[in-house]
């Protein structure tokens, strides 16, 4: 997310952050429900970013604050993480994000997923260098990028 522009405003639906911050917080895979909040300069909504992990799903769902639409999508995990990967990665862990999937493939279907199915719905049109919208496959470099710096 902050790799296509947008800024982390905090966990779950209120608070704040420091301004500028890309890591993620202190507690935030504290429970099996992660939740992020987002601002965009392009738009004046507050977009919501909340997963759930269940059995071996993990369950997707985007919105903005102001507008009840909810997008969602879910992942076996089982299909796409590395059988090695203790589920939740922790903040301290020296475990590279991509070396958790499968693949270079695998991480790159997720990533695909999440911006066909929740980035593109909620802010479409975005206007990014090196972004384009797609339909189920494309260039997602700056998407793997900013997985691959442990950014938000």
């Amino acid at each position: 997310m902050i790799s296509l522009g947008f800024s982390f405003s905090g966990l779950g639906d209120s608070g704040k952050v420091d301004s500028g911050e890309t890591k993620l917080p202190v507690g935030w895979n504290s429970s099996d429900c992660y939740s992020f909040r987002y601002t965009h300069p392009q738009s004046q909504l507050t977009f919501l970013v909340k997963s759930v992990h269940i059995g071996n799903k993990l369950v997707v769902h985007g919105s903005t604050k102001e507008n009840d639409k909810i997008e969602s999508f879910e992942v076996d995990i089982s299909n796409c993480l590395s059988p090695s990967f203790n589920f939740p990665l922790t903040s301290g862990s020296n475990q590279h994000y991509a070396s958790i999937f499968w693949s270079p493939e695998k991480l790159k279907e997720v990533v695909e997923l999440y911006q066909t199915r929740i980035v593109q719905v909620l802010l479409p049109k975005l206007n990014k260098p090196g972004y384009e919208e797609t339909r189920c496959c494309g260039p997602v470099a700056l998407l793997a990028h900013f997985i691959s710096n442990r950014s938000l």
